[in-house]
């Protein structure tokens, strides 16, 4: 019974080892490869994703300061072996709600109420709405 008992710790020890280990390593090298796996869906939390540089690999992703937002920080960051790849700001509105307004919208295109297009502008975190009203 002492054997089955050192054995079954041992093997339990091991096991955390390696969780450990793959958990420090990140499971995505960029900011980028994360999005890309993400891009169908994203978390709540998540108000807008934009180019911190220019290119597809150093993001800047918008999140919601809220206690949810902020344990999801800690979940990117450990899923990104290049931390300097992500980058942070805290914004207001998710992108998944801001995409459910856009959405709702669309049905107004039909009904010719004068909407043009629409668009999500995730850097400023808002809904643009183009109309051919004129305001005077």
């Amino acid at each position: 019974m002492k054997r089955f008992v050192t054995f079954l710790f041992a093997i339990l020890l091991i096991c955390s080892c390696s969780v450990i280990a793959s958990a420090e390593e990140g499971k995505y090298d960029t900011a980028g490869d994360l999005y890309e796996a993400w891009y169908e869906t994203l978390p709540d939390y998540i108000c807008g994703v934009w180019s911190t540089d220019g290119g597809a690999s150093n993001l800047t992703f918008g999140i919601q300061n809220t206690e949810l937002g902020n344990a999801g920080k800690t979940e990117m960051l450990e899923l990104v072996k290049d931390d300097s790849s992500i980058t942070f700001v805290y914004q207001e509105y998710s992108r998944n709600y801001l995409l459910q307004i856009q959405k709702e919208l669309d049905g107004y295109f039909e009904k010719d109420f004068g909407l043009i297009s629409t668009g999500l502008n995730e850097k400023n975190n808002w809904l643009i709405v183009k109309s051919s009203w004129t305001l005077e």
